[in-house]
């Protein structure tokens, strides 16, 4: 583990540590590379910040003097913090002697992993990269249902995936849009329907699921959007199973 780099995100989500733990107990004490996945919004005394805290605590005991820590990205434009968080990560001396890059996704929101996955596969196997990526993930549904979102900010592209959007926008090609639906998820994709403007919907549902009724109740959630706006059809709906993402993979390509 002493060539390994593990990347992931400290904050208050209780499946942040769950990788580490088990590839401490496996393998032994990596270097850690660990990001706070979101600013201080919250108040101190908040249990968010609690969490943050006691988490952080025991990343300290369990990495000691292997850490190496990164603040979120103070940036105007939030578009701009994967960025940051992906140049950080592959330049200077963060990937200085090592062999191997171990990202765990479980906490991390996607505007921060996407763009540092896609420069840390650009390099891997190069003479400036590691030899190999492994990508790990802690899923748990019912803990992200609960998870209370604060306050939305624009839709935008994720740092390194604008490109194609713009190429198709001046074309007029056909938008396909296939939104991963989630509880508490309307506001977000009411926000990115708007920005995307998509020609094609294909909602994915969780099928085999942890709760056979899931697709039930999300279809409910998001009832007025899907089949009153955008007057979805049965044939327009992708069934994945939720605890095997490389089924939807398959499915899309």
């Amino acid at each position: 583990g002493k060539r390994t780099l593990f990347v992931m995100a400290s904050g208050f989500d209780p499946r942040c540590l769950s990788g580490l733990r088990r590839f401490v107990t496996a393998v032994g004490i990596p270097r850690v590379f660990a990001i706070q996945p979101q600013g201080h919004a919250d108040r101190p005394d908040s249990d968010a910040e609690r969490r943050r805290a006691d988490n952080f605590t025991e990343l300290a005991k369990i990495a000691g003097d292997r850490l190496v820590t990164m603040d979120y990205p103070t940036v105007h434009d939030e578009s701009s913090a994967g960025r940051l968080f992906a140049q950080r990560l592959t330049t200077g001396e963060s990937l200085l002697d090592i062999d191997s890059v171990v990202f765990d996704i479980s906490s991390f929101p996607t505007s921060l992993s996407f763009p540092a996955l896609t420069a840390l596969l650009e390099i891997c196997g190069t003479e400036a990269g590691p030899r190999e990526l492994q990508v790990l993930v802690t899923e748990n549904a019912e803990l992200d249902d609960a998870i209370v979102k604060g306050s939305l900010g624009d839709a935008h592209t994720l740092a390194g995936f604008g490109a194609g959007t713009r190429a198709a926008r001046a074309a007029a090609r056909v938008r396909v849009w296939v939104p991963v639906l989630g509880a508490q998820g309307l506001g977000e994709l009411q926000r990115v329907s708007a920005f995307l403007d998509p020609s094609e919907v294909y909602p994915v549902l969780p099928f085999p699921s942890s709760d056979p009724r899931r697709s039930d109740f999300l279809l409910t959630q998001h009832r007025e959007l899907l089949l009153e706006e955008f007057e979805l059809k049965p044939n327009n709906f992708i069934f994945a199973d939720e605890h095997n993402p490389f089924d939807l993979y398959r499915t899309l390509v």
